[in-house]
């Protein structure tokens, strides 16, 4: 009877330690996003704020502005602005980045 109450106290304290461990881990993973959004932040803010200028140009022009053509764009006329992203990724990371600002626009409009 005792062996198989150490059993059981065992069994509860490995897993009890496994959750801890796993909490522990997803805090510190929630903090490095934390840290890491920031390198970003002021970056995606300009972005946003010069994409949503040229979407309300081309508007006002009557045709759209695509997240590819503003990415394009952007990497061709902005060479002065640093881009926190690795180079080789660049491209795809802005044109998330655009996508989901487009869509926001549209829903700025629309509502």
């Amino acid at each position: 009877m005792l062996t198989e109450a150490r059993e059981d106290w065992g069994a509860l304290h490995a897993t009890t330690i496994d959750a801890v461990i796993k909490t522990h881990h997803k805090e510190k993973a929630h903090k490095g996003a934390v840290v890491r959004d920031k390198k970003y932040a002021e970056f995606r803010e300009n972005f946003t704020k010069i994409q949503k200028e040229k979407y309300e140009l081309a508007m006002q022009n009557g045709s759209q502005l695509t997240a590819n053509s503003f990415v394009d764009w952007f990497l061709e006329n902005k060479t002065d602005i640093q881009i926190p992203y690795v180079e080789q990724n660049q491209r795809n990371k802005l044109r998330q980045l655009a996508q989901a600002n487009n869509r926001e626009f549209k829903k700025l409009l629309l509502g």
